[in-house]
């Protein structure tokens, strides 16, 4: 559930913060794909790839596979989040001086903190 919730977290800052890059739309409905596929599908997918690729079934396709399941559900709460934060607070720190490192950590991050625990809580019980 952690990696889930910090490469989703990482996604929903992606597509927020980036609009224009080449293969956002690729990438976003990468991200979002497991949401529309029946959870039938993306299971038998994913067994069809571990098998091609050549993994053994165990420890660590389960985890591949929960986090490839949990991994959008995360991406839209913490995006949802994302998108109704207000810019401002961030330039105004900048322009006080604060690095943009600093800024994440301090302003950023408490803020949309609610999202990132919700959607782990999530991915967990997922």
């Amino acid at each position: 559930a952690t990696v889930a919730t910090v490469l989703g977290t990482l996604a929903a800052l992606t597509l927020t913060r980036y609009t224009r890059f080449k293969g956002r739309m690729l990438f976003s409905g990468m991200v979002f794909a497991p949401l529309v596929m029946p959870e039938v599908i993306t299971g038998l997918s994913l067994l069809l790839l571990f098998v091609a690729v050549g993994l053994d079934r165990g420890f660590l396709t389960v985890t591949l596979a929960h986090i490839t399941l949990t991994m959008c559900f995360v991406a839209v709460v913490v995006q949802s989040r994302l998108i109704t934060f207000d810019r401002s607070l961030e330039e105004a720190a900048m322009d006080l001086g604060a690095p943009p490192v600093k800024t994440f950590f301090q302003i950023t991050l408490p803020v949309i903190m609610p999202a990132i625990v919700s959607g782990w809580m999530l991915a967990f019980t997922l």
